[in-house]
């Protein structure tokens, strides 16, 4: 699951430079057989609706929901309770945003 997500999002966006991550109950270890899982996606900028279109696209197909979030878009309170329990899937180079301040 985790290397079919992280293909699809390669194909649309350099992971070189994005932050990709699970969050939410799954990576809390909270989740249950139906839960969906929580992907976040930190780039330098915001990421277009088009380029998370043809993310979504790509991964429709898995068996598990996935729930894609652009975190540069969401708000502070949301990342601080979000970014309490994650599992890394990608660094970038410039290292994890939320090592760098938010």
């Amino acid at each position: 699951m985790r290397s079919a997500v992280l293909a699809a999002i390669g194909r649309h966006l350099p992971l070189e430079g994005c932050a990709v991550f699970l969050f939410g109950s799954m990576a809390a270890g909270r989740g249950r057989r139906y839960s969906d899982y929580d992907v976040g996606l930190w780039a330098a900028g915001p990421i277009s609706y088009g380029i998370l279109s043809k993310i979504e696209e790509d991964i429709e197909d898995l068996p598990v929901d996935v729930e894609l979030v652009d975190f540069s878009e969401v708000s502070r309170d949301f990342k601080r309770t979000s970014l309490q329990e994650v599992e890394v899937w990608n660094a970038p180079k410039s290292g994890l945003p939320w090592n760098l301040g938010f």
